[in-house]
């Protein structure tokens, strides 16, 4: 569940994948893009569904004597698929996996775990924007 979410119910809508993602914040924007550097200000979830990116800020907290953990999620935005823009960001000196989301009035600098993610993610985000906007 996201808290203070808005309501995701509709008719036609379904959740393609998850992905967990590092958020990002450029020090100094007026530097090169390869010799960027950007500090990890949150952890985030993106939903993806066949026609909205919902991303949520994602928490985790230690459950007292016990090997387990609790994960909680705050809306942070959405975004419909046929108003997203994504662009990739190459791998640097200071920067890996990382890409850039923007939407109509915001725009997040993002970054997997694994090379492999991010491919998977990109590919698979590609494809319901395109689908999105194509009205498949």
């Amino acid at each position: 569940m996201i808290q203070g979410c808005p309501n995701l119910l509709e008719g036609n809508r379904y959740l393609i994948r998850l992905q967990n993602v590092a958020l990002l914040q450029c020090q100094d924007e007026t530097i090169s893009h390869p010799l960027r550097m950007y500090e990890h200000i949150s952890d985030l979830s993106l939903f993806l569904f066949n026609d909205a990116l919902v991303l949520a800020v994602r928490s985790i907290t230690s459950v007292p004597f016990e090997c387990s953990h609790r994960t909680a999620h705050q809306f942070l935005a959405s975004v419909a698929l046929r108003r997203l823009i994504v662009q990739d960001i190459a791998d640097s000196k200071y920067t890996q996996n990382a890409f850039l989301l923007q939407g109509p009035k915001r725009q997040w600098v993002c970054c997997t775990e694994t090379e492999e993610d991010k491919i998977t993610w990109l590919s698979v985000l590609e494809g319901a924007i395109n689908a999105a906007i194509d009205g498949k």
